[in-house]
């Protein structure tokens, strides 16, 4: 165990001192999550809504670089889907040790995470080989280092359905009545956690106590009333804190949902198995290897941890059905995160047990498969991140007061200036009536920021008459008004 945290803290460290330390370097959703904390700091945490551009002169946030589905215009304010809670419990860190206290609750809930799974998988087996195999594989093998240092709450989420698991697991009916109240408030409190800041874990949270429970038969109604207060309470504070702070009490992740079809969505079953670049088959094929375990369903069935395989199938299934939009754009689909490092113990459980002639080579060819995805995310990551904040440092000089731009991934680039009003100029149409409107409000010193020469001809004849070309940097080029 001490050279699993060895490993993790070293990798990270390394991680944390080859990535540049600006908001430029930030990638994929870390950047719209960073602008939201910084957006609620410079409010005094009075205000969730992001503070981008000048909405005396765009109300209806026509012009925003921020929108669905990352975002949606409430009460003539813009709010992002993100959950509200990592802003919350992130500001703080932020606001005090500056830009790294981002990776502060990220990095140490995923340390913390590696302790709670071996506490979890240790009540399924006594083999400390097939443990550590467990570990290692959470630590080489699936998102975690990524997530680890990408301002992303799926370590806590982690951290949390572990630590529950854990929890209920460790019951026992002779428990005193302080440790058994003790248990129901730190699981309420680990669920309450979930629900805010990834309701899917949540959920599958749920489904797995009520796996654990399923066979409690002497006393059905004391479980059954658990289960209904671990759902209730925690389901109110989303549904309250939601309607308090969105006015909607769903929560603007699942407005964007709506609009898939069942047909797409049975789809999208089979592409997050079978044919996505990050599907299972590609990422972990040995995972099918798990299918043996029903050859002896009869035997097994009767364990919780085959329940809980259950469990996790169900959710692989539902997953994509309930959220279609996801792209899986790391080394898995990013909602199976949760389930990976239990169907990494139920794999190496499998071989183990099916496979004894072979197990040292599939062993091997479990961690080398996920390893080479890990390896090849890293090493994008961090290119990503470099290019993207030596990009930021060409553009800055430029950017002014008022900014537009041809796209939104040039959007957050040029909102990392302390004034940063920026407007979408998405075509020719656009970008006339946006310059208009800052000419007309006497706004006649910006730029545009136009990504690829490509993108020239949808905006050469309202560009050539009223810019003139400035610079380029790398494959972006930039215009300014001339008034």
């Amino acid at each position: 165990m001490f050279r699993i945290v060895i490993f993790y803290i070293s990798i990270v460290l390394l991680m944390l001192v080859v990535l540049i330390p600006t908001p430029a370097g930030l990638v994929q959703d870390s950047i719209y999550k960073y602008f939201q904390t910084m957006d609620y700091i410079q409010a005094d945490g009075v205000d969730f809504s992001i503070h981008n551009h000048d909405y005396e002169l765009d109300p209806e946030n026509q012009f925003g670089i921020f929108t669905p589905p990352f975002a949606y215009l409430i009460q003539k304010k813009v709010y992002m889907t993100f959950p509200w809670f990592w802003v919350y419990i992130n500001a703080p860190l932020l606001k005090v040790f500056g830009f790294f206290g981002i990776y502060i609750f990220a990095v140490l809930a995923g340390l913390l995470s590696i302790f709670s799974l071996k506490s979890l998988v240790s009540h399924f087996t006594k083999n400390e080989s097939l443990i550590r195999n467990t570990l290692y594989f959470y630590l080489f093998g699936s998102s975690l280092l990524i997530y680890s240092v990408w301002f992303y709450e799926g370590t806590i989420c982690n951290l949390c359905l572990f630590l529950f698991l854990d929890l209920e697991l460790r019951k026992k009916t002779d428990d005193s009545y302080l440790k058994t109240v003790f248990v129901f408030f730190a699981s309420l409190c680990l669920l309450s956690i979930l629900v805010l800041l990834r309701t899917e874990v949540f959920f599958l949270a749920i489904l797995m106590y009520f796996a654990i429970i399923f066979r409690s038969f002497s006393h059905l109604m004391h479980r059954f009333g658990y289960l209904v207060l671990y759902a209730g309470i925690p389901s109110f504070i989303f549904l309250y804190s939601n309607y308090l702070i969105w006015d909607t009490p769903i929560g603007l992740r699942f407005l964007v949902t709506s609009s898939f079809t069942f047909s797409e969505r049975l789809i999208r079953i089979f592409e997050y198995f079978f044919s996505e670049k990050y599907c299972m088959f590609f990422y972990l094929p040995t995972f099918f290897l798990t299918f043996f375990l029903f050859k002896d369903w009869k035997t097994l069935r009767h364990e919780v941890f085959f329940r809980i395989y259950l469990v996790c199938l169900v959710f692989m299934v539902m997953i994509p059905l309930v959220s279609p939009q996801q792209q899986g754009s790391d080394i898995m689909p990013r909602f199976y995160f949760p389930v990976i490092p239990i169907l990494a113990f139920l794999i190496f459980y499998t071989i183990d047990k099916y496979m004894d002639n072979r197990k040292r080579l599939i062993r091997s060819f479990v961690f080398i498969q996920s390893g080479i995805f890990l390896l090849i995310t890293i090493a994008v990551f961090i290119f990503s991140n470099r290019r993207m904040d030596r990009v930021y440092k060409g553009l800055s000089p430029y950017i002014g007061k008022a900014n537009l731009v041809s796209l939104d991934y040039l959007g957050h680039l040029v909102q990392n200036a302390e004034k940063r009003n920026v407007y979408l100029a998405d075509g020719q149409p656009a970008l006339r009536r946006i310059t208009e409107k800052l000419a007309k409000n006497k706004k006649e010193d910006f730029y545009f920021f136009l990504w690829e020469y490509s993108y020239y001809d949808y905006y050469h004849k309202y560009l050539n008459a009223n810019y003139e070309r400035v610079t380029k940097i790398e494959e972006f080029y930039i215009y300014r008004y001339k008034k």
